[in-house]
């Protein structure tokens, strides 16, 4: 009886679910899930085991809201959507009769995608050594020094946004780069005692959110709020419903601004409406889409916003197209592209260069699809993981990408640990990446932003001094 009730005590211990580790927790609902999917929609374990790893990584993500800065997550999170989930729903909901079909099967376009993305987030997650940076975000708090850093970073931002497309072209990544100083300085100043924070917050979203509406392009603003609602979280502490609410809440804006993007833009760009009137238009068609009140129930509107989240479409037409028509290339192009962001453009004037023709050559070469002159999109890191190394190739090159990832954020977390205003730095530095477009694309702008982050804060250290 005495060793029963030892047993007895060990297992409610441990195997009851409000004394189970968390990530046990997220485990069991993830197996939950899987069960249902695989019972219910009739799924095959392989694919209802992919939906079952979305789900882990997704309650992953909501959970460490104001725990962490949760970009492995949000890194996971972001190609299982588009690369897994959208493709699925393009497949079986849609039939693949979506706006963007699937040029393969559904079984062929898995059998690739799904490995590849366990491999990244595996790469992304894995812990190869200890990370030392476990420094309170309830006590960070921003100097007098930092305050001013903070200001400075905000006017160079603000003004390299309004000179940005009045200089040549050659200097216009270090512009870009430095018009993103803005997001670091609000990011800082968050963290600080300044009176005036969030009239300064307030002026860089404001006036981005503007600029984003008059470009039409909106995917940078999602980011950069995703990235401020990140770092929010770490002071408000909300709780599991009211972070579920904020999610759920920016699916539903996100979802509403796709509605109504593509009769945004015909409006805007076909009839050349002034910059100044577009975001007038904007808030007319909202507007009046709110009033109809049928943004959620047309069938149209989620075929548009699972089209534009599924760049899955482009893979397969790589996958379609490679190596029927076009060889693999067995890791040439990778080195090459590593070539090209290490060696200087005055010593190799022929070096790829990672937008204009160069990438419309290669999107033509590895999908056998054709791009008009001003016309921009990418194979993405995937497809080039597959053009190189084939599919199981490209499963562990993956995995290296996400490790890769892996480390850089480490080392920025563990120099925040030493200074804690690289923490804000850290979103500068993955902006781009986490787009996961090409290899090219992502190595250049990486390794170029961590450049401009040690030489600027070299610079912000000499001549910003500390106040008394």
């Amino acid at each position: 009886m005495n060793g029963f009730s030892i047993l007895y005590k060990t297992f409610k211990s441990t195997f009851i679910l409000n004394d189970l580790n968390t990530k046990v927790k997220h485990i069991l609902i993830s197996l939950i899930c899987l069960v249902l999917v695989k019972y219910v929609y009739q799924f095959n374990f392989f694919v209802s085991g992919g939906i079952a790893v979305f789900t882990f990584i997704t309650i992953e993500l909501i959970d460490g809201f104001g725990k962490r800065v949760p970009i492995r997550e949000l890194f996971s999170f972001i190609v299982f959507l588009q690369l897994f989930i959208s493709p699925l729903i393009a497949y079986q909901y849609f039939n693949n009769q979506a706006s963007f079909e699937m040029y393969v099967s559904q079984d062929i376009y898995m059998a690739y995608m799904l490995p590849a993305l366990i491999a990244f987030s595996l790469g992304l997650h894995i812990m190869l050594f200890e990370r030392k940076a476990n420094f309170s975000f309830e006590k960070i708090n921003i100097n007098r020094k930092g305050e001013s850093v903070a200001l400075v970073l905000i006017f160079v931002g603000l003004v390299s946004t309004f000179i940005l497309e009045n200089v040549p072209s050659g200097l216009r990544f270090i512009l870009y780069l430095m018009v993103m100083l803005k997001f670091v300085g609000a990011f800082m100043l968050l963290f600080s005692s300044n009176k005036n924070k969030w009239f300064w917050i307030l002026l860089v979203y404001v006036l981005f959110t503007i600029e984003t509406i008059r470009g039409g392009v909106f995917y940078d603003l999602f980011v950069w709020v995703g990235f401020l609602y990140i770092l929010l979280e770490l002071k408000w502490k909300s709780s599991l419903l009211r972070k579920l609410v904020y999610f759920a809440l920016g699916f539903v804006i996100i979802y509403f601004v796709q509605s109504i993007k593509r009769e945004y833009r015909e409006l805007t760009w076909q009839k050349e409406v002034l910059i100044e009137d577009r975001e007038e238009v904007f808030f007319e068609i909202a507007s009046e889409k709110i009033g109809s009140g049928n943004t959620f129930k047309e069938t149209n509107n989620f075929d548009r916003f699972i089209s534009r989240l599924n760049t899955g479409w482009i893979v397969s037409k790589v996958m379609e197209h490679t190596p029927s028509k076009e060889p693999f290339v067995k890791g040439e192009l990778l080195l090459k592209d590593v070539k090209s962001v290490f060696l200087p453009r005055f010593l190799f004037p022929n070096k790829s260069s990672t937008g204009g023709e160069d990438n419309r050559k290669k999107f033509t070469r590895f999908t056998g699809r054709r791009l008009l002159s001003g016309t921009i999109m990418r194979v993405g890191a995937f497809s080039d993981a597959y053009i190189n190394f084939g599919v199981v190739g490209g499963w562990i090159c993956m995995f290296f990408v996400g490790l890769f990832f892996n480390i850089l954020l480490s080392y920025m977390m563990n120099l925040s640990s030493k200074r804690v205003e690289f923490l804000f730095w850290v979103p500068f530095v993955f902006a781009y990446a986490i787009r996961m477009s090409d290899f090219l694309m992502i190595l250049n702008y990486t390794l170029k932003a961590l450049i401009f982050m040690f030489m600027f804060n070299y610079l912000l250290n000499v001549f910003v001094k500390e106040k008394k």
